[in-house]
């Protein structure tokens, strides 16, 4: 019976170069980036928009009501 060849590892070929995957390691952490502004800026904008509203409402009340040493 004939002896069985050993299996050697192959090194595996480069099938992509290193600059491609620093591209789009790069544009994946920008888009991240972008996201997280653009969803910051939505929120920071929502939340000064109810507290301006809240501002005006309490201004409002208290034009409303006349003080007592005007009385």
């Amino acid at each position: 019976m004939a002896k069985r060849k050993k299996r050697t590892r192959r090194t595996k070929k480069k099938t992509g170069s290193s600059l491609l995957k620093y591209t789009a390691w790069f544009l994946a952490l920008t888009a991240l980036v972008l996201i997280s502004l653009i969803t910051g800026y939505y929120f920071g904008a929502n939340d000064g928009k109810t507290h301006k509203k809240e501002k005006l409402t309490t201004k409002h009340k208290s034009a409303q009501t006349i003080p007592k040493h005007q009385l």
